[in-house]
């Protein structure tokens, strides 16, 4: 089944797909890339992904992660420049591509999810920045207006890289039934999952992560072997982000 796109959604979504030649979407393909963050890997799991659920921490129930951003590239600028002092185009480019990613799947979410009451949560900053963060003041203003759920970062929390729940405390006044986390980027994807982790000890049943950008490091012969031979496959905002093979759930 192919969702709708909100109607007032869809000049955003002609204009990612129009404008942004260098926007590559993510996929999901059983020998050619990871089934959990859709890295290049001839195996299930990429090595990252696999050491997570290795690990003796919960994982999330399910990632989606939406545009590929090799380093150096126009996407990987977006991912990073859109927090920045001088944000210029980035910060419309990743307030379009929150709009679109979260609300125009967000049907598949709850359907998958099994629950109608999705609240949201964003990785916080470890490094300690002031106010507001943006990827939070996008989400709010673009594709949730409300039903946030705040994680602060631990004080004694360290390496915030290594896949800890302990780097997050949630502030639950009840526990939500289901609940999507969002990142702006995902390089080894430590970062994300210990937060998906931090609420899933605290009692959420079923945690989604949803990642904008997927970072790839074409240093690694392996994947500027994938850049090489695969397709840039053009945005497009009707694959889902949530499904392996890129179709809607019923």
């Amino acid at each position: 089944m192919t969702r709708r796109l909100p109607p007032e959604l869809q000049p955003v979504a002609d204009s990612l797909a129009a404008n942004h030649s260098y926007l590559w979407r993510t996929f999901r393909e059983p020998g050619v890339t990871c089934r959990v963050c859709a890295r290049p890997t001839a195996q299930g799991m990429c090595e990252e992904c696999d050491s997570h659920h290795e690990a003796r921490h919960p994982t999330a129930d399910l990632v989606g992660t939406y545009v590929y951003a090799p380093y150096r590239t126009q996407a990987y600028h977006v991912a990073k420049s859109y927090k920045g002092s001088r944000p210029g185009s980035s910060w419309g480019t990743m307030a379009s591509l929150l709009a679109v990613g979260l609300r125009s799947h967000r049907d598949c979410l709850m359907t998958l999810s099994g629950s109608r009451d999705m609240r949201w949560a964003v990785v916080p900053s470890t490094s300690g920045r002031d106010g507001e963060h943006p990827l939070k003041k996008a989400v709010r203003e673009f594709a949730f207006p409300d039903r946030e759920t705040v994680l602060d970062v631990a004080r004694d929390s360290t390496d915030h890289r290594r896949f800890d729940p302990h780097h997050f405390l949630p502030r639950l006044t009840e526990v939500p039934d289901s609940l999507v986390v969002i990142d702006d980027s995902w390089v080894a994807g430590g970062h994300a999952q210990s937060a998906a982790a931090a609420l899933k000890l605290a009692g959420v049943r079923y945690v989604a992560l949803f990642v904008v950008a997927r970072a790839l490091d074409p240093r690694y012969p392996s994947t500027k072997t994938f850049l090489d031979q695969h397709t840039q496959q053009p945005f497009a905002w009707e694959p889902c982000p949530w499904t392996q093979d890129g179709i809607c759930p019923a």
